[in-house]
């Protein structure tokens, strides 16, 4: 194996090609988790892995709580399925709390604001079942409890870890909170002892071949227990030594096919480059400035051949979205065609006329 095959591996296991699922909540069972702080392109990173399905049809997963978007895995917004939320909150929730205390100390909130906050939200919920952030921060202030600073993020975050609280449907197209005792959501399937483990072992099925570096990220566990966890459920996986680096894969892994020529435009903050630590499988050296930032925005991507091969934007109209092409490099009339046919894919998943153009 070599790092090109790395790359086409990854895609495979990410269903980005070869994709054999058929709904929203069967992705996120796959996956576990789907990075989702852009809500609006974390629709397109299930519909890029859903051949056939539409906005719309993501949008009704979200509405029938088949879809769900909440604070885990890291301290930022994740999409996850009904049966995962619990335990996947549950194996998080104290390293983002740890990895948060110096900052509710500068912000001077405290466990008694957050259980007041908590028992405040809670109630609201229980009587109105869904409301919209804006509702909850202005009842919130009406209680007392300063959400200057941005403290109201981290506040409705921790209630999140708690496993309180969760997304719920949207409200004339804007995200709701709803309870998560009030949904199908299964009880936690994994104790605290093999937690770790069964985390590992989603991850590389449906991300690896990735190293241990990779899985620490993603995770969010220490190196050292990170290391750990793999030792323990290494029966289970296939390593491949690639320039002095380990990567390790499932066992089940799918099996490898190039897609030469082939393009896809990958959302911001896509699992393809932020599911791993080491990103230069996927973008050379030289072009990764441009696509990640340095303060970690990962803009979204054209994927030619398994690598990127540029940036795109969005400009969405009333009935076309023009789709804005800044590539890294000079682009053969071929690659430009197939560029221009994934475009076309993103434009029909939100039921738009496609206009490109290459900046």
């Amino acid at each position: 194996m070599d790092i090109r095959e790395v790359t086409h591996l990854r895609m495979m296991q990410q269903r980005v090609v070869g994709s054999d699922i058929s709904n929203p909540k069967l992705l996120l069972e796959w996956m576990g988790a789907l990075q989702a702080q852009d809500f609006s392109m974390s629709k397109w990173a299930l519909g890029c892995r859903l051949p056939g399905l539409k906005e719309i049809d993501i949008v009704e997963a979200f509405n029938k709580g088949e879809c769900l978007r909440t604070h885990a895995i890291r301290p930022t917004w994740h999409l996850f399925s009904p049966d995962n939320i619990k335990w996947l909150l549950k194996y998080s929730a104290p390293h983002i709390r740890n990895s948060l205390k110096s900052r509710y100390q500068k912000l001077g909130l405290t466990d008694k604001i957050f259980h007041k906050a908590s028992s405040i939200i809670v109630n609201e919920l229980v009587e109105k079942k869904i409301c919209l952030r804006r509702e909850l921060i202005d009842l919130l202030e009406a209680q007392g409890i300063d959400t200057s600073m941005n403290k109201a993020s981290y506040i409705l975050m921790d209630i999140e870890l708690r496993g309180l609280i969760c997304s719920g449907p949207l409200s004339n197209k804007k995200q709701t909170y709803t309870l998560i005792a009030s949904l199908d959501c299964q009880e936690s399937l994994y104790s605290e002892n093999n937690s770790d483990a069964e985390i590992a072992k989603k991850y590389f099925t449906s991300r690896g071949p990735a190293t241990v570096k990779d899985f620490a990220w993603w995770s969010g566990l220490p190196q050292r227990k990170a290391k750990a966890v793999v030792e323990k459920i290494t029966p289970e996986l296939d390593s491949y030594v690639i320039n002095g680096q380990e990567y390790w894969i499932a066992k089940t892994k799918v099996e490898t096919s190039y897609v030469d020529q082939q393009a896809f435009l990958l959302p911001a903050f896509d699992e393809m480059v932020v599911a791993y630590k080491d990103r230069s499988a996927i973008i050379e050296h030289e072009y990764l400035p441009r696509a990640v930032s340095r303060n970690g925005i990962i803009w979204p991507i054209v994927l030619l051949n398994g690598q990127a091969a540029g940036t795109w934007k969005r400009t969405i109209r009333k009935q076309e979205v023009m789709i804005e092409v800044s590539s890294f490099r000079g682009l053969s009339y071929s690659e430009r065609n197939q560029i221009e046919e994934a475009a076309h894919q993103f434009a029909s998943f939100i039921d738009k006329t496609p206009r490109v153009y290459f900046l």
